[in-house]
């Protein structure tokens, strides 16, 4: 459900719910969603829908995940491969590095909530890998 939150946040990003006059509306070029704020503001949008900074909704990845929430590098080849429809190795590593575990170590005893954060983060960061935001 959306929040206020969200919506501020999603207008911070260039996306006003309402907040652009007909009859163009939003613009169709590419400019308007790739400038730095915007691009920022998405980022901040998937991590926050990713850690529930609204109160939109808990997202407990494990359980979509299954045995691919053993480990930092199995999961962040799981959320790519969902989001981009492959698992490019210099992506899996680096989001994989980016946490505080060894990539090929247990990210946390399972449906712990610091793990089930700690695995939407590893979605949130796949969905900004350039290869998903180009397709």
């Amino acid at each position: 459900m959306p929040t206020e939150g969200l919506i501020n946040e999603m207008a911070n990003a260039g996306q006003r719910l309402f907040g652009v006059a007909p009859p163009t509306g939003l613009a169709d070029t590419a400019e308007t969603f790739l400038g730095t704020n915007a691009i920022a503001g998405a980022g901040l949008i998937l991590t926050g829908l990713a850690e529930n900074y609204w109160g939109t909704g808990v997202f407990q990845p494990s359980q979509r995940m299954g045995p691919a929430a053993a480990n930092a590098r199995l999961s962040a080849a799981h959320w790519l491969q969902a989001t981009i429809g492959y698992a490019d190795p210099v992506a899996v590593d680096a989001i994989a590095a980016s946490f505080d575990r060894p990539p090929d170590g247990p990210v946390g005893p399972p449906g712990n909530p610091d793990t089930e954060k700690r695995l939407a983060r590893m979605a949130a960061l796949a969905a900004m890998s350039p290869a998903f935001q180009s397709c």
